[in-house]
């Protein structure tokens, strides 16, 4: 887990603590004559949740000085989204828990599960390994073929995006796709496919059929949210170089493993063959 993420964690915590513990003490001022047994506890809860939320808000000071000033934080719309769902949840909980904890737990597991098919959509099932063929004519990568031309392409380039740490969701951090280049980036391996992606399958290669038979307005809005969603999840992509092993007895077959580490991908390729 790297430190973005982590730091984020606690002022969600935070964030959904004070909610709560407003909640707790809305209640309390509403209905605290009418039903005085329960105000005992609904102040006790205040005072507990109150107390976390200044304490994890104090450490994370120490951290990140940038969050003493809640003004940096309102100037950022990725800010405020990432703190509303918190601070809505804690709302709820903190008025009725034995309602609403299950509920937001449904949706919490709904949206990671949802943004999980998102993104094997546009990067298709991320496997750790890969074999990588090598010869004269051609370079093939997990059953895909590619024309080669051994004195002009040398790297395989790997377009990576990094989940955004504002997205405190359980899915893998790091996303890959083979890089979709113009013709005149001379030197690398590019496939036509508009997603630059191999690792979509037989939907790659259906694509262009369905195209033609879907109504393109509407594929259009699709992809258009898609885009949005998948910005709104992701930060600035990068570029992965491998290189293409040089001076080797062809064919030759490799594995090329992907690995990753505190959310950052890495590559090891290995020679099989």
């Amino acid at each position: 887990m790297s430190d973005g993420i982590a730091q984020h964690i606690v002022m969600a915590v935070a964030l959904f603590c004070f909610a709560a513990a407003c909640a707790n003490l809305l209640c309390l001022a509403l209905r605290g004559k009418k039903q005085p047994q329960a105000a005992s506890g609904r102040f006790s809860a205040f005072c507990v949740l109150l107390s976390i939320a200044i304490a994890l808000y104090t450490l994370l000071v120490f951290f990140r000085k940038d969050v003493f000033w809640f003004s940096a934080l309102v100037a950022d719309a990725r800010h405020i989204a990432f703190a509303a769902p918190w601070l809505v949840a804690g709302l709820l909980v903190g008025v009725c828990w034995k309602l609403f904890a299950p509920v937001l737990a449904l949706l919490y597991a709904a949206a990671s599960i949802g943004c999980v098919f998102l993104l094997q959509g546009a990067y298709g099932k991320q496997s750790h390994e890969y074999l990588l063929s090598l010869d004269d004519g051609a370079l093939v990568i997990d059953g895909v073929s590619f024309a080669r031309d051994s004195a002009k392409f040398q790297t395989i380039v790997f377009s990576v995006e990094r989940i955004s740490d504002l997205v405190l969701l359980p899915v893998p951090r790091a996303w890959y796709r083979l890089r979709q280049l113009d013709e005149d980036d001379a030197g690398y391996f590019y496939d036509g496919y508009y997603a630059g992606n191999v690792f979509l399958g037989d939907d790659a290669a259906a694509a262009p059929a369905a195209a033609a038979t879907t109504d393109a307005a509407w594929r259009a809005r699709l992809l258009s949210l898609r885009q949005k969603a998948l910005t709104a999840l992701t930060g600035d992509a990068l570029s992965l170089y491998v290189p293409v092993p040089k001076d080797v007895l062809l064919p030759a077959l490799f594995r090329l493993r992907f690995v990753r580490r505190s959310g950052d991908l890495d590559y090891q390729l290995v020679r099989d063959l």
